[in-house]
């Protein structure tokens, strides 16, 4: 009967699941100019996945059979746009365009692909402001989008790099980024992160882990990335020894931000360590709120485009994709939502008869499996009578099964509810 009824389900979810599975793929392969489409909407299956999951566990028998059916049909867009992620890995305009003559030429009427380039002509567009009187004109002679044949000042360098990079030319691109840092005699957020990702584009990961090694500079921005290239990928070791340095406060959260803007950091660290899943979020909030109430302020000096910097610390790459938000808190902000189907749900009786329903939803969630309410050997309790067993901790009753609260989760709740106000003050 059991298999019967899998197979009932399955059937309309795989119906479902082939049509916008592949339909979701198509479209996310070709908007892959504009952003890692295809990445939000298998985040976006998992992340139902999950919830659907919790809900059918927590749901009374009516409503099952509803979660059950979204539950398949989410494992299906998972594998579905799985696997068109991973075909798009190595292809940055998209797998169907790199191998489909009509699609690319599709891509380029829509000018999804010069819709891409013209960001770094913006980013270009407030340099002028920022460096010093001479580049009144920057945005103009961008617009005209011819390199400067004997480039001589700060300005003639930055703006030909910017063009090398924009046309291709990356080499001649990398030289012009040197010769602007040279003259200027100072690091800028922005410049340098581009500079990297050109630098390893033209002679991969050791040759820029050895150009930071090799050269000797007591610039913060300069010593920030020099930490941030001192691995091929992010781990914990890394972030840490960045959160114990010595460098300004905002460079530190800065870093903390792009580091955890990587979907694989997180995989690394949730495989790691399951528990992490809500602590890591948690206890990592506070750079991103630190820096959207002051920090991007107090950096302005190191700053080209604040606009590239938006889009550094959003989980899109593109400030004007997911609200702008960064990967931490997409994260944080699950944690909210899970929390809400919990007080939702009255089968769980220590939340539903609780004092403060949120905080003990809360403690029930990240609570692990090691420290919950059992009862004791040498205490005799009627069967009848087993489901209204419960321990007292400070005014609240923890029924049998329930996760008791630790110092550490009640830590981790006061911080959880601290830094959700100061993020919904913002």
């Amino acid at each position: 009967m059991e298999s019967k009824s899998i197979q009932s389900l399955l059937k309309p979810a795989l119906k479902v699941a082939g049509l916008f599975g592949t339909v979701g793929g198509f479209i996310g392969d070709v908007l892959s100019p504009l952003g890692p489409v295809l990445m939000y909407l298998l985040y976006l299956s998992i992340f139902t996945l999950i919830i659907s999951l919790i809900a059918m566990f927590v749901t009374k028998d009516k409503k099952k059979e509803l979660f059950k059916s979204i539950t398949i049909t989410s494992v299906l867009f998972s594998v579905m746009f799985g696997v068109f992620s991973q075909l798009n890995e190595d292809n940055e305009n998209g797998f169907l365009s790199e191998n489909v003559e009509f699609i690319s030429q599709f891509q380029s009427n829509l000018n999804l692909i010069d819709e891409k380039l013209d960001k770094i002509s913006d980013q270009i567009e407030v340099v002028d402001e920022k460096i010093d009187e001479g580049f009144k004109n920057l945005s103009e002679e961008i617009k005209n989008s011819n390199p400067i044949k004997n480039p001589k000042t700060p300005k003639d360098f930055i703006l030909n790099a910017y063009l090398y990079m924009d046309g291709g030319d990356l080499k001649k691109s990398e030289e012009s980024f040197i010769s602007f840092f040279n003259l200027k005699e100072k690091f800028y957020i922005d410049a340098l992160y581009d500079f990297v990702s050109v630098m390893r584009n033209n002679n991969g990961f050791n040759y820029v882990k050895t150009y930071f090694e090799t050269n000797t500079n007591e610039d913060e921005v300069f010593k920030l990335f020099k930490l941030l290239n001192s691995k091929n990928s992010y781990d914990l070791e890394l972030l840490e020894k960045i959160k114990t340095s010595n460098l300004n406060q905002n460079l530190i959260d800065f870093a903390v931000v792009l580091i955890t803007n990587d979907s694989d950091f997180y995989m690394r660290v949730i495989s790691a360590d399951v528990s992490q899943n809500y602590s890591f979020p948690i206890n990592n909030i506070e750079s991103i709120i630190r820096l959207r109430e002051k920090g991007i302020k107090e950096l302005d000096n190191l700053i080209l485009s604040k606009s590239k910097i938006n889009d550094l610390l959003s989980s899109a790459g593109n400030s004007n994709m997911n609200g702008g938000k960064s990967l931490m808190e997409f994260y944080f902000s699950t944690i909210d939502l899970t929390i809400n189907s919990f007080l939702s749900s009255d089968t769980m009786r220590s939340i539903s008869e609780a004092n403060d329903r949120t905080k003990m939803a809360f403690i029930q969630l990240v609570s692990g499996s090691d420290n919950r309410v059992t009862i004791p050997d040498d205490e005799k309790v009627e069967i009848g009578k087993m489901m209204d067993y419960f321990v007292e901790v400070e005014g609240e009753k923890y029924y049998l099964g329930s996760a008791l609260p630790s110092k550490e989760t009640l830590k981790l709740y006061s911080t959880w509810r601290d830094a959700k106000l100061r993020l919904e003050n913002l």
